[in-house]
């Protein structure tokens, strides 16, 4: 889950060795940290959806979404790309929203893949929550 690279500014010196961490979703942390926000975000969905089904057009998918969430089948991001591609990917729930649906538009397979893995290397809580709020629209698909 690092990157190490040795370097030096001459030819004449040492190198240093310079380490990049990943904050990968593979981690404990950040899978526990994923479901918390799912559960969050399904129960205030949930509890909310009188108000909230207005504000998307599909309001029976997004009812079973919401569902589907809560009983652990599905995440409300997961990753793009097709099987071939997610099976070198880490295994993460299927999801209702992907990382590529932040460009608002159909994506070539191998920029999804791409996506994805900077997705699955680099994972931040706050990237799922900005999607979520980004693509409300897409939640009942």
């Amino acid at each position: 889950e690092s990157l190490s690279i040795i370097g030096s500014n001459s030819i004449d010196t040492a190198g240093e060795l310079y380490v990049v961490q990943f904050n990968a979703i593979t981690k404990e942390a950040n899978r526990l940290n994923k479901r918390l926000l799912d559960l969050g975000f399904g129960l205030f969905f949930l509890l909310g959806f009188p108000v909230l089904c207005w504000t998307v057009p599909d309001k029976k998918g997004f009812l079973k979404n919401i569902f589907s969430v809560l009983f652990a089948r599905k995440s409300w991001v997961g990753f793009a790309g097709n099987e071939d591609t997610k099976a070198r990917l880490p295994l993460i729930r299927p999801g209702i929203l992907t990382p590529a649906d932040q460009f608002g538009r159909e994506l070539p397979e191998e920029k999804k893949m791409e996506i994805d893995m900077v997705y699955a290397k680099n994972y931040r809580i706050l990237q799922d929550v900005e999607l979520i709020f980004h693509a409300w629209k897409k939640l009942g698909r």
